[in-house]
């Protein structure tokens, strides 16, 4: 899997400051939440220091939870930081499997 996604969430629970301390190369985690009440695939997208950044789109999270529920091998990265000034933060990263 070859994947490029848009940060979902990111004007919620206080993010965008974190934003202002990733950079494009920086890798991240993908966290499956288990019990979301919106969405029962959804992935958390975290930094390297546990700084919750968002979620991956609905329409791609069924398929990357699967991907994590069965354990394969991943690297997600940041590839492009978008916004700042006075304009909302977001991001977008490129997950790929080792497969």
């Amino acid at each position: 899997m070859n994947l490029v996604v848009k940060v979902k969430g990111v004007t919620f629970h206080e993010r965008q400051p974190y934003f202002d301390q990733i950079d494009v190369g920086d890798k991240v985690m993908l966290i499956p939440q288990l019990n979301n009440d919106f969405d029962e695939n959804a992935v958390m997208i975290v930094d390297q220091e546990g700084r919750d950044l968002g979620y991956v789109p609905m329409a791609n999270s069924k398929q990357v939870k699967e991907m994590l529920l069965a354990n394969t091998e991943y690297t997600a990265t940041i590839t492009a930081i978008v916004g700042g000034g006075e304009l909302t933060w977001g991001a977008r990263v490129m997950i790929e499997t080792k497969e």
